[in-house]
C-alpha cells in the first residue's frame, strides 16, 4: 500500500512539473511567431514573449489554485470536525504560511518573464486564491479522502517546482548579479522556507468525534 501511494504521489509531482512545458509547447504551436521589435537606434528590445508568459502564468496560477484548494479542504475539515476554535487556529496557520508564497507569486508575475502590471497580478493572485473557499465548500458538502487531497497537493507542488527550478533559481546565477546579491537571494529563499516550515514544527492535529467515538474532538501535538 505504501508503494502504491508513493508512485501516485511521484507521478502527480512529475505531471505538475511537466505541465507548464506542455502548455508552452501548445502555445508555441498555436500562436504566430513573434518578430523582435526594434528601437529607434536599431537595437532589439527585449520584451517577454507571449509563449513564455503563458507558461509562467499557467505554472504559477495552476499551482496556486491547487495549493489553496487543499488549504480550503484543511480549513473546512477543521471547522466541521474539530470546532470553531481549532478551525480559526488552522486558518491563522494557513494565512501565515501563505504570505511568503503569495508574495513570491506576485513578484514572479510582475517580473521580466511574465511582465504583468501590479494591478493585474494582484487580481489574478486573488482569483486563484479564491479556490480556498471552493475547497472549504467541497469538504463541508462531502468528505474527500486524504489520498485524493494529497494527490491534488502533489500536483500543485509539481508546478511550483517547475517555476522555482526554471524561473527563480537560474536568476541567482546571472553574471550581472554581484556576489552579495546572490547571497541575499539565497538568504531570502531560506527565510521563506523557514517561515513555511515553522508552522509544521509545533502544531495540533484534530481527531474528529466521528472517528474516535468520543463526544468531542480532541487534539494531539506534533513536536
Amino acid at each position: 500500500k505504501e508503494v502504491d501511494v508513493l508512485w501516485r504521489w511521484g507521478t502527480c509531482i512529475l505531471a505538475g512539473f511537466v505541465l507548464p512545458s506542455v502548455i508552452d509547447c501548445i502555445a508555441g504551436a498555436l500562436m504566430p511567431k513573434e518578430e523582435a521589435s526594434e528601437t529607434e537606434g536599431g537595437e532589439e528590445t527585449k520584451k517577454p514573449s507571449q509563449v513564455n508568459r503563458i507558461r509562467i502564468l499557467a505554472g504559477v496560477l495552476i499551482g496556486d489554485f491547487f495549493h489553496n484548494l487543499c488549504d480550503g479542504f484543511f480549513i473546512g475539515a477543521a471547522f466541521s470536525g474539530c470546532g470553531t476554535k481549532f478551525g480559526w487556529t488552522v486558518t491563522l496557520s494557513t494565512v501565515l504560511h501563505e504570505l511568503p508564497q503569495e508574495l513570491a507569486d506576485y513578484f514572479i508575475m510582475t517580473g521580466p518573464g511574465a511582465g504583468l502590471g501590479p494591478v493585474l497580478a494582484l487580481v489574478l493572485n486573488f482569483v486563484s486564491g479564491m479556490s480556498v473557499v471552493l475547497g472549504a465548500i467541497i469538504v463541508l458538502a462531502s468528505d474527500p479522502a486524504d489520498s485524493s487531497v494529497g494527490i491534488l497537493l502533489a500536483f500543485g507542488a509539481g508546478t511550483y517546482l517547475h517555476i522555482g527550478a526554471v524561473e527563480c533559481m537560474p536568476k541567482i546565477y546571472e553574471a550581472k548579479l554581484s556576489a552579495a546579491l546572490r547571497v541575499a537571494c539565497i538568504v531570502a529563499f531560506i527565510v521563506g522556507t523557514i517561515l513555511i516550515g515553522l508552522i509544521l514544527l509545533d502544531h495540533e492535529h484534530c481527531v474528529p468525534a466521528a472517528s474516535t467515538g468520543a463526544s468531542g474532538g480532541g487534539g494531539h501535538d506534533h513536536r
